[in-house]
């Protein structure tokens, strides 16, 4: 009995050990993908089409959770009204027929999970409707960005 309890702290202790080491490893890794609470980088590939109409402001905001954001008329958010959820406006961004950018921001809020995006775009009434308003999630990752495209009238994720 008492052999047999030796070993079972014997392989408890080793495991303690593995997973002291391995799981800060994890927890690093996935914060340096993006994917954790310490990521202070946000990116977003955009791009145009060739028939734009004319140039769009896009307007750019550090979201800890998307709801009110969603909820909030885009004229309020133009208007500078920050609902709940909203961290702050990290940018604005100018589209013209063809443009394609990859934009990145360093030292957004650690609390930022999603960016949020609004198309400040006239409309005529015989435009289509369309969406002006898009959430991403905020990450930096290789074949992983999150892409954005304006076309007349429709802000869109491909």
């Amino acid at each position: 009995m008492l052999r047999a309890l030796a070993s079972f702290r014997h392989r408890a202790s080793r495991t303690l050990a593995i997973v002291g080491i391995v799981a800060p490893l994890g927890l690093t890794g996935c914060a340096a993908l993006g994917w954790g609470g310490s990521s202070s980088s946000a990116c977003i590939d955009f791009s145009a089409d060739e028939d734009l109409p004319h140039p769009v402001t896009l307007w750019v905001f550090a979201l800890e959770t998307p709801l009110k954001f969603e909820q909030e008329p885009i004229a309020n958010l133009l208007d500078g009204v920050k609902p709940k959820g909203v961290i702050e406006e990290i940018d604005t961004v100018t589209l013209a027929a063809g443009d394609v950018r990859s934009m990145r921001w360093d030292g957004v809020d650690a609390r930022t999970q999603q960016i949020g995006v609004v198309a400040d775009y006239l409309r005529r009434p015989s435009d289509p409707e369309g969406s002006l308003r898009r959430v991403v999630a905020a990450r930096c990752v290789p074949f992983f960005t999150p892409r954005l495209h304006m076309k007349a009238g429709d802000l869109y994720v491909p």
